[in-house]
């Protein structure tokens, strides 16, 4: 009886969490749509009010839009510790340095992002273009960029937000934004976070897809079963093989726990391998002082039966698997790419394909989305995996970037060191 009683409340909970996301979300469009609102014809204004309003009666009992223009202000939807505030226009009563400082968000309007904003002790104000920037913009003590928006967004945004100091971006590459970063965040000693390590275990168990799909010759498999053949081949495995790991940060930390699990030995090259192990990683080579050199990739490569290259893109990284490279490794040796495409020349991996690898599995590209002419659809599923830069895509995606940003929110407002602080410098 307790157990139903306990899984009836669960059940309760959640239904309000979602209830209480959906306001969240409403409220965003309401108050964007306020905004735009304030600037048009009364009568024209009237319409478009209505018309979204009529969707949102519920959210509208909590609500009221007062006077003209775009102030919007909050009743019993205003700031408490179970729902966050959000506003895209308007004054906020909190003025006080204890107040939940306000950010604003820089995402396309169709952003699934917008959709689970989590319970937070913050004020948000939402913009998809310069020209959408609500006056609280100037009081925002933080930014959260949401790719695809574009870099050019934040370019235009960053002057109308004077008291900024802390930007986060919501995905953990921060490639496109990093000329931004080093023009105006590094110069004014701005705090710089991304949300990497959120996507992680998603990308490590592509990593193990794509180790499987070759060990166990899935596309022969499927094959078989479609034709309707017994074929009683040999397969392989992946227990007492060698997981080389190009990079040492959270996603090949976590692509080595579970590499561990198939009872695999794990290796990684880091820039500094005087800092020893990483998590799960066994053994850890590179330089100890100085740039990483043939010598050291070799030394990864030479004993690797599968690659995992996790490598931020920057100028450092760029085609640093290459012809050279792919030639070092293993014949019969697997190749999968979860960084940064511009880490991999893949005019290199196509021939090295018709040489010693015995297969490649892609999630990232040189130039998204991949070309209908590229070499590498040729190839066919016997010696290439690629997907469309979406192994960390999964139903869980925005909460767990959301939960990142929370760590990191929750160390600005202490103000402690962030949680995942990008080196400008690095690029990463």
């Amino acid at each position: 009886m307790a157990c139903r009683a306990s899984g009836r409340l669960r059940s309760r909970r959640r239904g309000v969490a979602r209830v209480e996301r959906s306001l969240t979300m409403r409220a965003v469009r309401l108050s964007s749509v306020l905004h735009m609102a304030s600037a048009m014809h009364p009568t024209r204004a009237s319409r478009m009010v209505h018309r979204h309003a009529r969707s949102s009666s519920a959210l509208l009992k909590d609500m009221h839009w007062q006077g003209t223009g775009s102030q919007f202000l909050s009743s019993s939807m205003g700031p408490s510790r179970t729902t966050p505030a959000v506003a895209s226009a308007g004054r906020r009563a909190m003025s006080t340095s204890d107040a939940p400082p306000t950010v604003l968000i820089l995402a396309q309007d169709t952003s699934p992002v917008l959709g689970c904003i989590p319970n937070s002790l913050a004020n948000f104000v939402v913009a998809s273009s310069a020209k959408s920037l609500p006056p609280e913009a100037a009081t925002a003590r933080a930014i959260l960029f949401v790719p695809p928006a574009s870099p050019q967004l934040l370019e235009e945004a960053w002057p109308k937000v004077p008291n900024c100091e802390w930007v986060h971006c919501f995905f953990a590459g921060v490639d496109s934004i990093t000329p931004f970063a080093q023009a105006h965040l590094k110069p004014s000693n701005t705090l710089f976070s991304n949300g990497r390590g959120a996507f992680s275990s998603s990308l490590a168990e592509y990593a193990m897809t794509a180790a499987l799909h070759f060990t166990k010759q899935v596309p022969r498999i499927t094959r078989n079963t479609d034709a309707g053949r017994w074929d009683k081949f040999t397969m392989g495995v992946l227990k007492g093989k060698t997981l080389g790991l190009i990079g040492c940060g959270d996603i090949a930390q976590a692509c080595a726990k579970l590499a561990k699990a198939f009872g695999m030995r794990t290796v990684g090259l880091r820039r500094n391998a005087s800092k020893g192990a990483a998590g799960e990683i066994e053994l850890v080579v590179g330089p100890y002082d100085g740039p990483i050199l043939p010598a050291h990739k070799r030394a990864l490569l030479e004993q690797s039966d599968i690659v995992v290259s996790t490598l931020p893109g920057t100028a450092e990284t760029k085609h640093f698997m290459s012809t050279e490279e792919f030639a070092a490794m293993k014949q019969g040796s697997i190749f999968i790419s979860l960084g940064r495409g511009t880490v991999v020349d893949e005019r290199a991996l196509f021939d090295a394909l018709f040489n010693n690898l015995g297969g490649a599995a892609l999630d990232v590209f040189e130039v998204e989305p991949l070309a209908a002419d590229s070499l590498l659809w040729s190839l066919g599923s016997d010696k290439i995996m690629l997907t469309a830069h979406n192994a960390d895509l999964t139903e869980d995606y925005y909460e767990l970037g959301w939960e990142v940003w929370q760590a990191n929110l929750a160390k600005f407002v202490k103000k402690e060191p962030l949680h995942t602080p990008v080196n400008i410098a690095a690029g990463y």
